[in-house]
């Protein structure tokens, strides 16, 4: 699908068929909060105050996409599981960062996303949160420059630090 001029905005009908096209699932709701593990500090994921140290935002190299997308996990099923899971839950060392956004800020920006239940190939592969596991799409797809930016167009998202 062309993409428009910056300052022109796809209708509703055409941001529909693009999300479509590059696997989003339409029966995850807007709302539904998704949780993003940063691995570790040591590779700047994030931008930090000065002053305090403390996240402001991830950078955009926290969403540089693997070739089927990028992980996420679904709070609305993380919290169904007996008993339930929290964002502690995700972190799997000490240096994680876990943030939160929802699916609609995703699909703001023309990404979509799709289910990826119990992903194969993973450590921990048995762990319940994998039941969770949905993936952001429509990054992998775009050529270099465009990847940058909507990485960068990512990174600027209002996010909230869930952890630690």
């Amino acid at each position: 699908m062309p993409m428009h001029e910056e300052n022109d905005e796809l209708s509703d009908a055409e941001t529909r068929a693009h999300l479509s096209a590059i696997g989003d699932d339409n029966e995850i709701p807007g709302d539904e909060i998704l949780y993003k593990r940063l691995p570790t500090d040591e590779k700047e994921w994030l931008v930090k105050d000065q002053i305090t140290g403390k996240p402001v935002r991830p950078t955009s190299g926290a969403f540089v996409p693997h070739p089927d997308g990028i992980s996420v996990y679904r709070n609305s099923i993380m919290a169904s599981q007996d008993p339930p899971l929290g964002p502690a839950d995700l972190a799997v060392s000490s240096t994680n960062y876990i943030l939160s956004f929802t699916a609609a800020q995703a699909r703001s920006i023309s990404l979509g996303i799709k289910n990826d239940a119990w992903p194969e190939g993973i450590a921990d592969a048995d762990h319940p949160r994998n039941a969770a596991h949905a993936l952001i799409v429509g990054l992998e797809k775009l050529g270099k420059k465009e990847k940058i930016r909507r990485q960068k167009e990512f990174s600027r998202l209002d996010f909230r630090f869930v952890y630690p």
